[in-house]
């Protein structure tokens, strides 16, 4: 189901920007882009939570989300510090969100629920251009 694989990507990307944000000596165009998404992100996630208790669906329920084999890797970005921990954090956040519009995406070709097929569309298109943001800022790093 998408809102349930799209709440667990939302839940990721807030928890990567809550560690990139606690972090010293990182580029202010990455803190300022982590800030963004953590804000946009926590916005839409609350409108999803929302959906499943209308709903009377359990957010415990297990999904994997945006959850793939080397993307994402918490660790390595706890790990880093200062502008590495901002390329580290640019490189995740590209990966996150490609697996989120793919989610979005098939979500705007089978989904039945107006406002999630309409909240897909603007997901996919606000991390696009996100996407090429970052990918803006580490070309220029």
């Amino acid at each position: 189901m998408f809102t349930l694989e799209m709440i667990r990507c939302h839940q990721q990307a807030i928890q990567m920007s809550e560690i990139l944000l606690a972090k010293q000596d990182v580029d202010t165009r990455v803190v300022q882009s982590a800030r963004q998404i953590q804000s946009m992100q926590t916005v839409e996630l609350q409108h999803m939570l929302s959906w499943l208790r209308q709903w009377e669906i359990p957010v415990s329920t297990p999904r994997d989300g945006c959850s793939q084999p080397g993307v994402n890797n918490v660790d390595a970005l706890q790990i880093a510090e200062g502008r590495t921990a901002g390329t580290v954090y640019l490189n995740q956040m590209i990966e996150h969100h490609r697996r989120s519009i793919t989610l979005a995406h098939r979500e705007i070709g089978d989904g039945e629920f107006r406002a999630a097929v309409a909240l897909a569309t603007s997901i996919a298109t606000i991390q696009q251009i996100e996407i090429d943001t970052m990918a803006s800022m580490l070309r220029t790093a």
